[in-house]
């Protein structure tokens, strides 16, 4: 089968095939669900290379790869941040991008419900301005949606507070 890119924490399935076969093995079996069928289920937390053997009728042997890219979860939303232009901090995080997301909404509001903020593209780079002023030191409350590499989305809701 083809190789594969899966995110921490998820399972992908293998897909192998061959023909008058009497004995099908999977290696590296650990992380395995059906480590002796063609298409077992692979949970790997790290980048793993699995091996399938056949034998067939014949008593003959091949062997074949495939690579389970595993990146790491990378959803982790700051609580906080101080834009104050001292350049620690200036930026809301939402993801430690290690690539786990195809792409990431992030919609912001104030106390009052009123929206300050939206970018259908984030790419951690909102500074607490709104409408290219800073917004008022305090907290706002977030919905952000991730859409990860495995084509499952995620949707976050918090709060983060904003201090100068």
């Amino acid at each position: 089968g083809n190789d594969q890119t899966i995110v921490d924490g998820d399972e992908a399935q293998l897909q192998g095939n061959a023909s008058n076969v009497v004995s099908v093995a999977w290696t590296p079996s650990g992380t395995l669900t059906g480590a002796n069928t063609f298409s077992p289920i692979a949970k790997p937390s790290v980048t793993t290379t699995y091996t399938m053997t056949v034998k067939n009728t014949d008593n003959c042997t091949s062997t074949d790869d495939v690579k389970i890219t595993v990146q790491p979860y990378c959803i982790k939303v700051m609580n906080a941040f101080t834009p104050n232009g001292d350049g620690a901090n200036d930026r809301w995080i939402v993801t430690n991008g290690t690539g786990c997301t195809n792409r990431v909404k992030a919609v912001v509001f104030n106390r009052y419900g009123q929206q300050v903020y939206i970018n259908e593209n984030y790419q951690n780079n909102w500074d607490g301005t709104f409408n290219g002023k800073p917004v008022p030191d305090g907290t706002y409350y977030y919905a952000i949606t991730y859409f990860l590499i495995n084509g499952k989305s995620v949707i976050v809701k918090g709060d983060v507070t904003i201090l100068r």
